[in-house]
């Protein structure tokens, strides 16, 4: 299996301070501490069962393990804590730690929030730990292997799928072990039927508005229960529900958010696209939902604060993403066809005539060339897009 180099710079974020590293599971932070720390760490992973047994039990034994260790240096040492939500409890010793060794950094690994945000009572670390997520494969790491964008577009970023001879398989694997088992069990449910069919319907609402009445309706459970259901795909880092941007005065935006898996070989796998082509409405929501997880990605990467939005006027004027950040604002339209109409510039067009500071209007789609149309509209090719997103020419 090829090695995939990982962009994220653990020895920045641990300079100055520990770090919650949240990411879906299989995204591979495993595999990538394992590679930057080398064996220079402190490692507890709360997937051993007789680990996971032990701090249950008693977290206190976390301290006891890590002070003798602390105490007989003074060099910064690294203590890892793999899925930290299965016993959250142990928070509190690694507060105590961090209280009095300020040479320690702890890289609190998870695969859901949950559990730490659910309950009141979890010692969160006041501060202490920055947030960081950590994706599915970007296209720039993987800009240097045999993988395409259009592998991403139909099996995804999980690197375990990507790098497997029956991706297909392993993608399967993946939605029916982990998300209809693992999920379902974070639901907190009996109605698994129910939560099945929640997880195709979300499927099919891929990067559209959310209505919970009618998901609800068309599922025959309670919107209350919806609502909840999906903030279980957010919790467990799985969704992420996008906002819609409010920055326009000539015409009204909505109010409701878009939802996309962060993956888009998930919401294949569910509703059986095994073959996607290019022009077709799937490619298209597809590719859009890549261009989603890199927009996030790389706004998690610079730590720069830029904020990702949609808009959506009440008149029915559309752009999939909007991208706030200190220099301006990027206007971002996705379409997966070779082809562009002038239906396709409409919702850029319908947003410049807010005069916003700084803005920038770019459709992705698959033309061959770059061009700029004569209003200033930026034309860009999928790879040269990614290109201009990974080098810092887009924010």
């Amino acid at each position: 299996m090829p090695e995939i180099f990982r962009k994220l710079r653990l020895d920045e974020l641990l300079e100055d301070q520990s770090i919650f590293l949240l990411g879906p599971r299989q995204t591979g932070k495993t595999t990538y501490l394992r590679r930057q720390l080398k064996g220079i760490a402190i490692s507890f992973n709360l997937l051993d069962a007789k680990i996971y047994r032990e701090f249950l039990r008693h977290p206190e034994r976390l301290e006891e393990r890590v002070r003798p260790v602390l105490k007989d240096t003074t060099e910064k040492t690294i203590i890892v804590i793999d899925e930290v939500q299965r016993v959250p409890e142990v928070l509190a010793a690694v507060q105590n730690i961090l209280t009095d060794f300020p040479n320690a950094r702890f890289i609190l690994t998870g695969s859901s929030a949950r559990k730490l945000h659910r309950d009141k009572n979890i010692n969160l670390l006041g501060g202490r730990a920055a947030r960081v997520l950590f994706h599915g494969l970007t296209t720039d790491e993987i800009s240097d292997t045999n993988l395409t964008i259009e592998d991403q577009v139909q099996w995804g970023t999980l690197p375990s799928v990507l790098l497997a001879k029956n991706r297909a398989l392993l993608l399967d694997s993946y939605v029916d072990l982990y998300l209809k088992e693992e999920i379902v069990a974070e639901a907190i449910t009996r109605k698994l039927a129910d939560f099945e069919r929640f997880l195709e319907t979300s499927a099919l609402c891929q990067g559209q508005q959310v209505v919970f009445s009618k998901i609800a309706s068309d599922i025959g459970i309670d919107q209350k229960t919806c609502r909840s259901w999906f903030q279980v795909l957010e919790d467990t880092l799985v969704g992420h529900l996008l906002p819609c941007f409010d920055g326009t005065e000539r015409r009204k935006a909505v109010s409701s958010a878009k939802f996309y898996f962060f993956d888009p070989g998930i919401a294949n796998a569910l509703l059986g696209r095994l073959s996607l082509r290019k022009g077709t409405p799937e490619y298209g929501v597809a590719l859009e939902t890549l261009v989603h997880e890199n927009l996030r990605a790389r706004i998690n990467s610079t730590r720069n604060k830029a904020k990702l939005s949609y808009w959506r006027s009440v008149d029915h004027y559309e752009v999939d993403f909007v991208v706030q950040h200190r220099s301006g604002v990027a206007a971002i339209e996705v379409k997966g066809t070779e082809t562009l109409s002038k239906s396709d510039f409409r919702g850029l067009r319908a947003l410049a005539d807010e005069q916003i500071p700084g803005l920038k209007r770019i459709i992705v789609c698959h033309e061959s060339m770059r061009r700029e149309t004569s209003d200033g509209v930026l034309v860009l090719p999928v790879a040269e897009f990614f290109r201009d997103l990974w080098s810092g020419v887009i924010f």
